[in-house]
């Protein structure tokens, strides 16, 4: 058996290799700064490459923070900050030199912005002067509402922006007001600066030192040069969908398009800027958008594409020259990134290559078509074998076509052997056109398969009161999870797994069928008599649904539960439907009834596991539990 002491050590390197990456390109795409996504990484894992080069070739920057690189227009090189005796200061890095220059200003941690080749914008936080603590005082009337009267919040954190010269590290002051600033736009032509603040969009004008809000506020803002003229681009969110606007530094301003949906990625990266809309609350996309040189400035062209829902998407290149509009997308998923190609006239495109995410993505900031007609796409830097067309996973949909139908999704082991054990995912929604992505699996449950077991993702589809009645929902999920799982041809021992309201499903499947092994839950809310008024599906109170409640309690099905359990959790959870108490409770009750079990709580991270160190633990937990429970019997194993 391995324990998570043991495996700790694999998952650690295992994550120092595969963390997923970012990527920063440069405005000429020749060079591209790669470091972890996660602003948990500390700094000495960010290195600079030339797109030709491999990261191994790359050049290390010891001291930089990841996420906070600004390239300079030249491209050469990049501003970003670093620490020094704790405290995050400006520097530069000019690549063709191999040297760094660290500025004595504290600033950060916001992004810095270029004004020309010589100037940057420097966010200096302002210390405010700390305040007596208050008391929390709240108020709540006979019709439910809850009035906040007086409550001790910190204010959040507010800067004043001066330039900085890099040639002689001058600091100079601009005319704009301390505010809680959290987004930089410089103009290219060093004039004019846009700056993002929590009630507002703030144009200013450097030279004449007047600054002016937006209105209305936009969602997002960027720069575009059409011609000779720089422009500036700002989506709004309208009851009509999208609408783009384009605006001259001297103030002229004009509608350029209302494209249907809201934005759900926006780049104003060379070449053009380019948008993918569409739902946010599915996340699926629903147009592509791109905005290039018109007679009378910037103009908008947009067609449908086939909506998926998507983790995280971008247009990473986009091509005219044949008189249609064609681009690539890259889709990254929980477990993959893919590249797509879409043209006008095949909305739906065609997947050209497929990846890993951890070990494969890393190129993907760097993607060139070289024949758009093929198919063929290079990618820079760090990178696979050439493309080639490959299955995503098997796929087996269970049950009829319908609504009610139970989606499995099989993610073999790495090493494409048979797997060890399989870890059985559920994913619940309710029924009815599908809101999701069956697959995306949850709290980084898909590490397992470079592990040696393979992953089961289950679309659980839920019918709720009143289409059903309250005493048939429990059964209706169980005997749709148990079909989902007998029905696919999984072999060997399984273990459930599920996270959030997931993991009240598992432990129900656990308790009321014979087909899992163990079970595996994290962030979950297993006591309904702490959450009284209302759960997940569930929008009534208690005292209106006592059997649902009561079906739905993992801590009142405790003496069901006869196998065991691993009970992770985030003690920082703010989820008011999974406080870190329930899973306290429902640890003791299961020791209390002898079923084995192990709590695990996760002293930085919430309700999603989201620091290097959590995810180390919770991957190391989940794999020794499984080898404990799933590759041997539980009598050999205590």
């Amino acid at each position: 058996m391995r324990t998570p002491e043991a495996l700790r050590g694999y998952v650690e390197e295992l994550l120092g290799r595969s963390v997923t990456p970012r990527v920063d390109a440069s405005p000429d795409g020749v060079w591209a700064c790669v470091g972890p996504e996660d602003a948990e990484v500390t700094a000495g894992t960010v290195a600079v490459h030339r797109a030709a080069a491999s990261v191994e070739d790359g050049w290390v920057l010891p001291e930089l923070v990841p996420g906070t690189v600004a390239w300079a227009p030249t491209g050469a090189v990049l501003a970003g900050y670093g620490e020094r005796d704790g405290v995050l200061v400006p520097g530069v890095a000019r690549l063709e030199e191999r040297s760094v220059r660290w500025f004595d200003v504290p600033a950060g941690p916001l992004p810095m912005a270029w004004l020309d080749c010589h100037r940057l914008v420097v966010p200096v936080s302002v210390t405010e002067p700390s305040a007596p603590p208050v008391p929390a005082v709240f108020e709540a009337d006979r019709f439910s509402r809850v009035r906040v009267l007086c409550a001790d919040v910190p204010p959040p954190r507010r800067y004043t922006l001066s330039t900085l010269d890099i040639r002689d590290g001058t600091v100079g002051a601009l005319s704009l007001p301390t505010a809680s600033y959290h987004a930089l736009h410089a103009c290219p032509c060093g004039g004019h600066l846009v700056a993002g603040t929590a009630d507002a969009v703030v144009l200013a004008d450097l030279p004449a030192g007047v600054a002016r809000p937006l209105e209305p506020n936009p969602v997002g803002v960027g720069w575009f040069r059409d011609g000779t003229t720089e422009f500036l681009v700002s989506l709004l969110s309208t009851r009509h969908g999208t609408e783009i606007r384009a605006r001259t530094p001297d103030g002229a301003d004009r509608i350029v398009g209302v494209v249907p949906g809201a934005p759900l990625y926006h780049s104003f990266a060379p070449p053009a800027p380019r948008l993918l809309l569409g739902d946010p609350g599915t996340g699926t996309a629903s147009h592509l958008v791109l905005i290039s040189p018109g007679a009378d400035g910037p103009a908008v062209r947009s067609w449908r594409i086939d909506g998926r829902p998507l983790t995280h998407a971008r247009v990473a290149a986009v091509d005219e020259s044949a008189g249609v509009l064609r681009a690539a997308v890259v889709e990254t998923r929980r477990t993959r990134s893919l590249v797509r190609l879409l043209t006008e006239d095949t909305p739906g495109g065609g997947v050209v290559w497929t990846g890993r995410r951890h070990a494969d993505a890393t190129g993907l900031g760097l993607l060139g078509v070289e024949d758009w007609a093929g198919g063929a796409v290079r990618l820079a830097g760090p990178g696979p074998d050439p493309p080639r067309r490959v299955r995503l996973r098997d796929t087996r949909i269970v049950g009829e076509p319908d609504e009610l139908a139970a989606r499995v999704l099989l993610h073999p082991p790495a090493d494409g052997q048979a797997p060890v054990a399989t870890a059985v995912s559920l994913l619940p929604r309710l029924a009815g056109p599908r809101s999701r992505a069956p697959g995306l699996l949850t709290e980084h449950v898909h590490w397992l398969t470079r592990l040696g077991f393979a992953v089961a993702a289950v679309d659980v589809p839920l019918r709720w009161w009143p289409e059903v009645p309250d005493e048939r929902i429990r059964a209706e999920a169980v005997s749709t999870i148990t079909a989902a799982v007998t029905s696919s041809g999984l072999t060997g021992r399984l273990v459930v797994h599920g996270h959030s309201f997931a993991a009240t499903l598992a432990l129900q499947a656990l308790a009321d069928t014979d087909l899992f092994a163990a079970a595996m839950v994290s962030g979950g809310g297993y006591c309904r008599s702490l959450t009284p008024l209302g759960f997940q599906y569930e929008k009534r109170a208690l005292w209106a649904a006592e059997r649902v409640y009561r079906d739905f309690d993992a801590v009142l099905s405790a003496p069901r539960i006869r196998r065991p359990v691993l009970i992770v959790h985030g003690q920082r959870d703010r989820n008011p439907a999974t406080p870190p108490e329930a899973a306290v409770l429902l640890f003791q009750c299961l020791t209390a009834l002898g079923t084995p079990s192990r709590l695990v709580l996760l002293p930085d991270d919430g309700h999603r596991v989201r620091t290097r160190g959590g995810r180390a633990t919770l991957l190391s937990e989940q794999a020794a539990w499984m080898y404990r429970w799933a590759t041997t019997t539980a009598e050999e194993s205590t």
